[in-house]
């Protein structure tokens, strides 16, 4: 009799991990994972380097395309203006119909362990849940099963607010290595009144020390801001 009862208590946990799984699929499904071809865009860099605006607007000629608005606060040089269009030749920005970009939905995904996702917080607005980070092989595994994944998923529209997969303690991926800080993060949001869901913000940062000696410290964050619909040419 208790062990039926415990099933009966425990068939609830089951649904609710399939239903979490799916939801998560769900809200995947309705990003908009490339930009339309008639966005104009700001998007921002920052690393250690510096950081870096450009502008995107469809609407030029194709060679016009891209400007480089500022580094660091100030006019850009001749020499920059010209290194940031060789890197730009081509391109139309973060997850916006490059070759690469087809993968990204996929990236996404398999950053989740199947099975994994687990209910954190519920509000009126959206859910919280944690997942564990998926790895590609047992090396990996022994660093991410360290990390914390989460993943927010607004209720209206069902649709991703952001995915994250970060540490809350030091963790020691190999020997001699400490990871003092670990993000990765991807964000999204509605860019335009009435448009589509799509990504707007991917962040990475790594700080830590290699046998005592070798400090590191990389970050980079990409954002997009400043969206228009304009007549591309």
């Amino acid at each position: 009799m208790r062990f039926a009862l415990l099933l009966i208590l425990l068939c609830p946990l089951a649904l609710a991990a399939e239903d979490y799984a799916a939801l998560f699929e769900d809200a995947v499904n309705n990003v908009t994972w490339q930009y339309p071809d008639d966005w104009a865009y700001t998007e921002t860099r920052r690393s250690k380097n510096g950081v870096q605006v450009g502008r995107f607007d469809p609407s030029r000629p194709e060679d016009e395309r891209w400007t480089l608005l500022a580094v660091d606060g100030r006019s850009p040089t001749a020499e920059e203006i010209e290194t940031f269009l060789d890197d730009k030749d081509g391109e139309r920005g973060f997850m916006s119909g490059d070759e690469e970009d087809e993968e990204e939905e996929d990236d996404v995904r398999t950053m989740v362990e199947p099975g994994s996702l687990e209910l954190i917080e519920e509000t009126a607005t959206h859910w919280l849940l944690r997942f564990m980070p998926e790895a590609d092989d047992e090396d990996e595994e022994k660093f991410l099963e360290k990390l914390n994944g989460t993943v927010r998923i607004t209720k209206e529209g069902n649709t991703l607010d952001y995915i994250d997969i970060s540490n809350d303690k030091p963790v020691k991926p190999a020997i001699g290595v400490k990871i003092r800080d670990f993000n990765t993060r991807f964000e999204f949001r509605q860019a335009l009144h009435d448009g589509p869901i799509v990504p707007v913000a991917f962040r990475f940062r790594i700080k830590g020390r290699a046998f005592l000696a070798v400090g590191f410290d990389e970050m980079e964050a990409v954002e997009f801001s400043e969206f228009v619909s304009v007549d591309a040419r």
